[in-house]
């Protein structure tokens, strides 16, 4: 009796094992697969059962949105059958070939096609798997200002202790935007995302701005169910702003992704004695412009005004201040393509108020203002 229900029991444990390798488990893995996707705002993604082994999965050609812009060639899984039994993460992830669509929104937000940041899941040690990559990673996005934007990158995540520890590799090589960056950063068990940035061979070139050699470190801070926050420090060793040539600058930058400031000090090229300070500031849409020029007398920023403007630009109206020592020119607010500036002694008193009129990225007109 009991070898019959021995052999009843391997009978039923044969039979169970071919319904779950052939039916069971496809549908634990796609719905993990499809999972891990939503779980990244992935939504609308579809997956169709392809190559599906007892403890390894690959799926080919998914895509990420209804018009299929955004899409993976290739995604692969590794598991314990018995773990996805049991609702846990697989071992790894990999992702080959993700290529995403996108533009900047009106809002100065990034928006990808099958992409929906209020339905991602906040990521922690204890909702991923051992390992996370991506690689041959690709973002094209749609900009007013410069066109398309081509960021490739990879991607590795893989836990270590209670966080999950981040390295990658970030490029863009296009005309008006380069640079090279790696990347690494964690994200701890309460959700907190860090990655940082060392950016080399940096190039920017939109108008008014051309920015070469450019280095620096960014940070990029995610808390849960806050804005994201940017920081970083920068150096760019040439630098032209409006046509005017700058050398061995170097800024800082804040941001949360809609709001911003911007500082940065700079040398002129050819006058060493004018030193230029700026800071952008963006707040609610509202964009303001401050700083100065220092210069050791008036005559050197006149020379050099006169060197890298516009032809016509007449700085008669301020020659009879060429003798003063120590001057700066505080920038006031750029509104109309005019740049208020107030010339100020080495004491501080102000001598002259006035503007810079801009016109095709130059100035071209100076105009005093009278009391």
């Amino acid at each position: 009796m009991k070898k019959y229900v021995a052999i009843v029991v391997v009978l039923c444990l044969i039979i169970y094992s071919a319904y779950f390798t052939t039916v069971q488990l496809p549908d634990l893995v796609q719905t993990k697969a499809l999972q891990t996707l939503r779980q990244m705002g992935f939504t609308s993604a579809t997956i169709e059962k392809s190559d599906i082994r007892i403890s390894a999965a690959r799926f080919k050609n998914i895509a990420l949105d209804d018009e299929a812009l955004s899409t993976i060639k290739r995604l692969e899984l590794s598991y314990s059958p018995l773990n996805l039994l049991l609702h846990k993460q697989p071992r790894s992830i990999a992702i080959q070939g993700l290529s995403l669509i996108g533009e900047f929104s009106d809002d100065g937000l990034i928006s990808i096609a099958g992409w929906d940041r209020n339905h991602v899941r906040t990521i922690t040690p204890q909702n991923t798997p051992q390992t996370l990559s991506i690689e041959k990673g690709r973002i094209a996005l749609l900009t007013d200002t410069i066109g398309g934007i081509t960021l490739d990158f990879d991607l590795q995540a893989r836990k270590k202790g209670s966080e999950l520890t981040l390295t990658g590799r970030l490029r863009s090589q296009q005309k008006h935007i380069s640079a090279i960056a790696d990347l690494t950063g964690f994200i701890n068990a309460d959700g907190l995302l860090q990655i940082n940035a060392g950016l080399e061979r940096g190039k920017l070139d939109i108008a008014p701005i051309k920015a070469t050699r450019v280095n620096g470190q960014v940070r990029l801070t995610i808390a849960p169910n806050t804005a994201p926050q940017i920081s970083g420090q920068f150096q760019a060793g040439g630098l032209n702003l409006y046509g005017m040539p700058w050398q061995n600058a170097t800024g800082s930058l804040q941001s949360d992704l809609q709001d911003y400031i911007i500082s940065a000090d700079m040398k002129s090229l050819g006058h060493e004695s004018l030193e230029l300070g700026l800071t952008l500031e963006n707040q609610r849409g509202a964009l303001s412009l401050s700083g100065a020029v220092h210069a050791e007398n008036i005559d050197d920023a006149l020379a050099y005004l006169e060197q890298f403007s516009s032809a016509s630009l007449d700085t008669a109206p301020l020659q009879r201040f060429k003798n003063e020592a120590n001057t700066a020119i505080v920038l006031e607010d750029f509104k109309n393509n005019k740049l208020g500036f107030l010339l100020k002694n080495e004491e501080g008193k102000p001598l002259e108020r006035g503007h810079f009129i801009f016109r095709d990225n130059e100035i071209e007109t100076l105009e005093i203002l009278k009391d």
